[in-house]
């Protein structure tokens, strides 16, 4: 296989974790630079990155020999901890009836959700599809 420029050259201005490797990016990443990348063994990989003078953020990006699975986990089960203790301070100073509608809307939440939906969109429905060809029918059936 033809060995492709790396994204650090084809796109310098744009680190790995920007959203135009998701956008505008995203076709040349997935379809071209990656199927390269993965036909490279863990050898050609290094000597790759050595070869291209790889920016620190790109070899942080692609060393997956340090990468520790679970830190996603710890974060976000630390951030779930904090925000469970944010709720329950508020639920102490909170009135009974704001309780008492918290508890009934949590429990009740799709029903409801989908009875405003149902309700909104009727009447926008019918407010929004009126064409003047049935005010025409109308007037014809008034005739």
């Amino acid at each position: 296989m033809q060995e492709i420029n790396p994204p650090w050259i084809q796109h310098p201005e744009f680190p790995p974790y920007d959203c135009f490797w998701r956008q505008s990016g995203e076709f040349w990443y997935l379809d071209v630079w990656l199927p390269y990348w993965r036909s490279l063994s863990e050898e050609e990989k290094k000597h790759y990155l050595e070869k291209w003078n790889a920016p620190e953020e790109w070899l942080r990006h692609y060393d997956v020999t340090d990468f520790d699975p679970d830190w996603f986990d710890d974060v976000v089960n630390a951030w779930i901890e904090l925000q469970e203790e944010d709720k329950m301070k508020e639920e102490e100073n909170m009135p009974t009836y704001k309780k008492i509608f918290n508890k009934i809307f949590k429990k009740y939440r799709y029903h409801i959700l989908l009875i405003l939906m149902f309700a909104g969109c009727s009447g926008m429905y019918m407010y929004y599809h009126v064409s003047p060809y049935d005010i025409n029918i109308q007037k014809a059936l008034d005739n």
